[in-house]
């Protein structure tokens, strides 16, 4: 029985350092293939498509790929369990196996049929990206590197709509928020009366 067991973890640790060579290789993969793209954009002038473009259809098509070509592995599918007692969802789940104590929050309510296409795949789950690393992390330097390379004259050329887009563009929109919030709030009000 230990014999079994520790062979069934020496597999799993093989399959996890597998996983992880595969996901290097083709990140590594994705990588060199950019560059070359870049290289050849720059050097045969081509004019029809950015580089960062060209990066983001080999993202799509190695998405794609990954999406449908992957299937989950038997290890992380999840069971689940009818709890026909339960009336009340609660906001914490403790689960204890085998003296190991695993806690899982709610996040919501899915169907059955509708489970999340990519939960019992690692590598898809380790792909997909997180919109908040793109607007925390990468977006500042864009934003900082555009305004640094910004040639003076291009902007006193269109200093009039850069400060009509800032001050009018800014009072059109707190106007519009501001009302829709005060009317949604009354009109919530107005229903729980």
């Amino acid at each position: 029985m230990e014999k079994s067991r520790k062979l069934g973890s020496v597999k799993d640790e093989d399959q996890y350092y597998h996983q992880g060579a595969v996901e290097l290789l083709v990140f590594n993969f994705l990588l060199i293939l950019t560059i070359l793209t870049i290289w050849l954009f720059k050097n045969h002038r081509f004019r029809f498509l950015h580089e960062t473009g060209g990066a983001m259809v080999y993202g799509l098509i190695m998405g794609l790929i990954l999406r449908y070509a992957t299937a989950p592995s038997d290890l992380e599918n999840g069971t689940v369990y009818h709890c026909e007692k339960i009336n009340v969802s609660p906001p914490t789940l403790l689960v204890n196996i085998t003296n190991q104590v695993y806690e899982y929050q709610y996040k919501r309510e899915i169907s059955r049929h509708n489970v999340n296409a990519h939960q019992g795949n690692v590598m898809l789950q380790k792909m997909t990206f997180d919109p908040s690393i793109f607007f925390n992390v990468l977006l500042p330097p864009i934003i900082f590197h555009a305004g640094y390379s910004l040639k003076k004259r291009h902007f006193f050329r269109n200093l009039g709509s850069v400060l009509t887009y800032a001050f009018l563009g800014t009072a059109i929109s707190c106007i519009v928020i501001g009302v829709t919030d005060f009317g949604m709030a009354t009109k919530s009000f107005q229903v729980q009366k």
